[in-house]
């Protein structure tokens, strides 16, 4: 089994008949990424196929073809399966013997990574960027919305400006002439010579 860790580090495994529990922490098969889930999916080995069941994992586990693994899965020599960031590869055909050793570390194989071998999983970053645009977006619309209905609701006030849902009132009349009270000369009467 070739184990390509996120960074590009590789290491090889031969693993005999059994069953493997990979994840995070605590497994048999320890991958130490913030992708893999503590308990993420567990490998059964038999002389003759591997089967990988994926343990209902928070970022999953990919088929070669990119499609997420929902039933148990069997895996086939030299096509990567990925379980998060992490990509694992049979590499010796069903039925030949294993053994349980852990094998020295391989190099990286810088062609397989700069050539994108794999998708990645998405980020979670992108996610909360993606997140925090429509919350904008949305508060954005709530605004436009309620600054809308506001002018809209002083447009049609007067310009005295009546409280919104109050019919304005009529501005006060003149009372009629007959009302006034006469009103005394400001200057002395002209007396005719």
């Amino acid at each position: 089994m070739r184990i390509q860790h996120a960074g590009g580090r590789v290491e090889e495994r031969e693993l005999g008949p059994g069953s493997y529990r990979i994840g995070r922490e605590h497994a048999d098969i320890v991958l130490p990424h913030a992708s893999v889930s503590a308990h993420h999916a567990q490998l059964e080995v038999t002389p003759q196929r591997v089967v990988l069941t994926d343990a209902g994992s928070r970022n999953g586990s990919f088929e070669p073809s990119g499609r997420r693994i929902a039933q148990p899965y069997t895996l086939v020599p030299e096509q990567p399966i990925r379980l998060g960031a992490i990509a694992l590869t049979l590499l010796r055909a069903p039925g030949q013997a294993g053994g349980t050793r852990a094998m020295p570390e391989a190099p990286a194989r810088p062609a397989l990574a700069a050539a994108g071998a794999m998708r990645q999983p998405p980020r979670m970053g992108r996610w909360l960027k993606l997140m925090g645009v429509s919350v904008l977006l949305l508060l954005g619309f709530v605004s436009l919305r309620t600054c809308g209905a506001l002018l809209q609701a002083l447009s049609e006030s007067p310009a005295g400006g009546n409280p919104p849902g109050k019919a304005p009132s009529k501005p006060p009349s003149k009372p009629p002439l007959s009302q006034h009270p006469p009103s005394k000369p400001s200057h002395p009467p002209i007396q005719a010579r």
